[in-house]
């Protein structure tokens, strides 16, 4: 719709009662907060009280004298016939044009909310508001600086007794509902700082011309798709708790994800374009758990769409020279192709993550060899004294130390000094079960100590 048929917002009947009292904002939010949840009970008043940081006493009925205020406000009004709007109906702010500052800050929406298609040419602030159904900012275009801080969208549906999703017919269910911006566009800085999500959020080719900041914001269900970030965007400390999806987007300036937190499920990058400075944390705790799909019957999709983003992530780490961190993102990528794979080409990974964290422990490996070494000890520790079993005291400890040179030179025969340490006439021929056992050591300590290499070579950075 062209600007000159949209409506000034002066005409709207929901800006009249949002505004009655002008520039006074906080008598402003106590009228439209008293008005909307006059049907509210004292306990509900009080968690919203709580919610928006007010007063509880902005929620009592309006006084004599505030009623004929606002009566007189819809009686001068420009468009004739307006009045009070009903609280129950959907809040109407399609196709307004909003001239100067709008300040909806610590406002309670209880219906479905529409601003469609608006423009707002002055800032506009939505601060610490709590949005209780379905909201929609689709094609809204923000000229200037614009908040969301610690706003609440917190909407949902109640499907009826019948409804085919609703197992329980004895009430009904209310379902996660939607919080739409797509094709809306942010000319300056917009916040989203510490904004809550309870709703599925739709950025559909959404425009950020400046910086846009999710700092601390909480998620569930998002979709990013065909978005385009013209600066840069922060989504430090956010969380997001279900699917979350960055499809064909562009981030044009470096983007933080700094202890950002992924809680059930990876962040899709399809034909995404990720500046080169983009900040990633590799630590477990901001990542799925890697049993995360366990009893979720995952598709083959949902375990490519993972893999795929670790591969991204640890190319553009690696390309900045963090190969340690890009190496987290490769043990995560392993293990998930572990779950992609046939039985055959899982074991050899299953293998490789369980005796060395995918090349980079070095714990694991010389924790396995130890144990090899000592349990030889003991193994060709009993034979000796078992065969030997009235030698005198020094003659068992010459026993105990060739059982032990025995171990260790079958684990570590790279070292060649079985001639030096072992000696052949004390020991005597062993029975064919201890040569098998020996091969036994040998041909399994050669690929953990290669194992062992790998994870000194990849946690020191060695080249």
């Amino acid at each position: 719709m062209g600007e000159d048929k949209k409506t000034p917002a002066n005409e709207n009947v929901w800006y009249l009662l949002a505004t009655a009292y002008g520039g006074n904002h906080k008598k402003n939010q106590r009228i439209w907060n008293s008005w909307f949840c006059r049907c509210y009970s004292p306990k509900e008043k009080a968690i919203l009280s709580k919610e928006i940081d007010c007063d509880i006493d902005d929620f009592l009925p309006w006084s004599e004298e505030e009623t004929q205020h606002i009566e007189a406000v819809f009686n001068n009004a420009i468009r004739e016939g307006s009045t009070i709007p009903n609280a129950d109906e959907f809040i109407d702010f399609r196709h307004l044009v909003f001239e100067g500052n709008v300040d909806f800050s610590r406002f309670i929406f209880t219906s479905k909310v529409l601003f469609s298609e608006a423009d707002f040419k002055g800032t506009a602030r939505f601060s610490h508001s709590v949005f209780m159904h379905n909201t929609c900012f689709r094609g809204t275009h923000f000229a200037q600086h614009v908040t969301f801080e610690n706003t609440c969208f917190d909407a949902a549906v109640e499907l009826p007794n019948s409804h085919p999703l609703n197992s329980n017919k004895l009430k009904p269910l209310r379902a996660r509902g939607q919080v739409n911006f797509s094709n809306a566009i942010f000319e300056k800085m917009v916040s989203f700082n510490s904004t809550k999500f309870k709703a599925n959020a739709f950025f559909t080719n959404v425009k950020f011309i400046q910086d846009a900041y999710f700092i601390k914001t909480d998620f569930w269900s998002v979709g990013f798709i065909e978005a385009n970030f013209s600066s840069r965007a922060f989504f430090d400390e956010a969380v997001f708790r279900d699917a979350v999806v960055f499809s064909r987007c562009d981030f044009d300036h470096p983007t933080r994800f700094y202890q950002t937190k992924f809680i059930d499920g990876y962040p899709q990058f399809d034909s995404t374009f990720l500046h080169q400075n983009t900040i990633f944390s590799a630590q477990n705790e901001f990542w799925p758990a890697k049993d995360y799909l366990n009893g979720k019957n995952p598709s083959k999709d949902d375990l490519v769409h993972a893999k795929e983003t670790c591969a991204k992530i640890r190319h553009l780490l690696a390309s900045n020279g963090l190969s340690s961190d890009a190496h987290f993102f490769f043990r995560r990528e392993m293990a998930l192709e572990s779950q992609e794979s046939t039985c055959s080409a899982k074991i050899p990974l299953l293998l490789y993550g369980t005796f060395s964290d995918y090349g980079y422990s070095i714990r694991k490996p010389s924790g396995w060899l130890l144990f090899i070494f000592f349990f030889g000890a003991l193994v060709f520790g009993f034979y000796f004294l078992n065969i030997h079993p009235l030698t005198p005291y020094k003659e068992i400890i010459d026993l105990i130390y060739a059982a032990t040179a025995m171990s260790f030179t079958n684990v570590f025969p790279i070292f060649g000094l079985r001639e030096l340490l072992v000696d052949g006439d004390a020991v005597g021929p062993l029975p064919i079960c201890l040569k098998v056992f020996s091969a036994f050591q040998t041909v399994v300590s050669l690929p953990l100590i290669f194992l062992f290499g790998l994870g000194v070579r990849n946690r020191f950075r060695l080249r």
